[in-house]
């Protein structure tokens, strides 16, 4: 197999793996935090995908895989349309699906501009956590309001103050959760290039790991969707 070959099957693994445990985390503690009514369920979760994507980010160094990555943890709603038959277009799956694009749409146009530039500077990777969740915020209060037009009623009454209230909170947490997904991308590297000199164990492990989070995903959405 030509080194090009295992560059790109990497990649595609990368983008299965990641996106599988975002997508496995929204159905499980997601799913969770929406049960029990915990009132910033949005914020912990859209943290969580700034976490995955900047763990991945520091793993593989390529920009366009955050998207990619959130458009495989998206397609994990469509559990709830082939599990309990419910239109795709309904609040439950179109609304998350839309964030969650949102965000590495947010991801890619502003934290990877700054951590570009300052990758290792801690405050940079607050910085950008911040201002790429709060842009994220603003981009799901627009398509809410203007593209599914389904959202909380405090969303739609008053889009800036929503904005500005739970994407100032959710902003918070990404001053942490970024540079901790960046430091964890890291931590994965020095694991990686200590299997890939075994192919077979690494892309066995890698397709274990997204098998798992599939099932812990129907298992999610069952018990909690």
């Amino acid at each position: 197999m030509s080194e090009q070959v295992q560059k790109w099957i990497r990649i595609f693994l990368g983008i299965l793996l990641f996106g599988s445990l975002w997508g496995a985390l929204e159905a499980t503690l997601g799913g969770l935090l929406a049960v029990v009514h915990f009132p910033q369920h949005g914020a912990v979760m859209a943290n969580i995908g700034f976490l995955t994507m900047g763990a991945a980010f520091a793993l593989y160094r390529r920009p366009g895989m955050p998207l990619g990555i959130a458009a495989v943890a998206a397609s994990f709603k469509l559990l709830d349309v082939a599990i309990f038959q419910v239109p795709p277009l309904t609040r439950m799956v179109i609304n998350p699906m839309v964030a969650i694009i949102l965000e590495a749409l947010a991801f890619e146009g502003v934290a990877l501009l700054i951590l570009r530039r300052w990758p290792r500077n801690v405050l940079a990777q607050a910085g950008a956590g911040a201002a790429g969740m709060l842009l994220s915020y603003a981009g799901i209060a627009l398509a809410f309001n203007y593209l599914t037009q389904m959202g909380p009623r405090a969303m739609l009454t008053d889009p800036l103050g929503w904005v500005l209230q739970r994407g100032g909170f959710a902003a918070a947490l990404a001053l942490v959760a970024l540079p901790l997904g960046l430091g964890l991308g890291g931590l994965l590297r020095r694991v990686e290039r200590r299997i890939q000199p075994h192919p077979t164990l690494y892309y066995a492990g890698s397709v274990s790991v997204i098998l798992l989070a599939v099932a812990a995903a129907v298992w999610g959405t069952l018990r909690l969707g």
